[in-house]
């Protein structure tokens, strides 16, 4: 039976190598390093990840994009920059994809960008060369390399059809609805307060505890924009209220001062 079991599982392993290693895969550090040429961005990972890498303008920035995966992070990360890299920002950018934005100081290009296979001290690493270019070629090579595009934006529902369902009981039964919108999310963190946390994580947070509090009271239905740490734009959060026809709409955000 245990010889069955190995021959199964070498039999399967083609099928489902990388894939199955990436849905798995979290990354644990961010290091940034300067170069002659410019500077090396190392993503710290705990498995194989497929990854897409791009530029854009105004500001400058360079886009990072993997499959969904965890972010084992340490505090205060994102107040790290360093060379060509003044900071930088991570998170669930739409299902399926992560990603990691970094803001540069000036146009930059990507030398090269590969996966490293795990050594004695270091585990799999998704290595990014930068190095500056000139205004023009910047532009040159942006069009040579356009970034992949968003995915089409669902078509509006048709008068008959009446709204979407929400995740509530389908009958109002004389309920108001109340849409609450926790602020900021995935590769949008919002402020760092002073601790190092992240807005969004405190936001989603209130957001969940207003969500009990305000079921628990019985006079009310309520639906959240998210429910994780996930990229969401200005525009869907609205047409989550509009379309699930919202009698009230709260979004949450919490300020940072350097001032206690």
């Amino acid at each position: 039976m245990r010889s069955l079991l190995r021959l199964l599982v070498l039999l399967l392993t083609p099928l489902f190598g990388p894939e199955a290693v990436a849905t798995e895969a979290a990354v644990t550090g961010i290091r940034l390093g300067e170069q002659a040429y410019g500077t090396r961005v190392v993503l710290d990972i705990t498995g194989y990840v497929e990854h897409s890498v791009f530029t854009l303008p105004d500001p400058y920035r360079v886009v990072i994009d993997l499959p969904e995966i965890e972010w084992r992070l340490p505090g205060k990360t994102l107040s790290v920059g360093r060379g060509l890299v003044q900071q930088f920002r991570y998170g669930l950018f739409r299902p399926g994809v992560s990603r990691v934005v970094l803001d540069v100081s000036g146009p930059v290009a990507v030398k090269r960008s590969f996966m490293l296979q795990p050594t004695a001290d270091f585990g799999h690493r998704l290595v990014i060369d930068l190095e500056p270019v000139s205004v023009e070629s910047f532009s040159r090579l942006s069009k040579l390399t356009p970034p992949p595009e968003e995915p089409a934006a669902p078509p509006p529902p048709k008068p008959t059809t009446g709204p979407q369902p929400v995740t509530e009981p389908a009958t109002r039964n004389g309920k108001p609805l109340i849409v609450v919108d926790a602020g900021h999310g995935g590769i949008d963190p919002g402020t760092t307060g002073l601790s190092g946390g992240y807005e969004k994580a405190i936001t989603l947070a209130g957001a969940l505890e207003l969500k009990r509090q305000i079921k628990a009271s019985g006079r009310y239905r309520v639906l959240l924009t998210r429910e994780r740490d996930v990229f969401i734009r200005l525009r869907k959060r609205v047409e989550v209220a509009r379309v699930n026809g919202a009698d009230l709409f709260i979004s949450l955000h919490a300020d940072a001062l350097a001032n206690r």
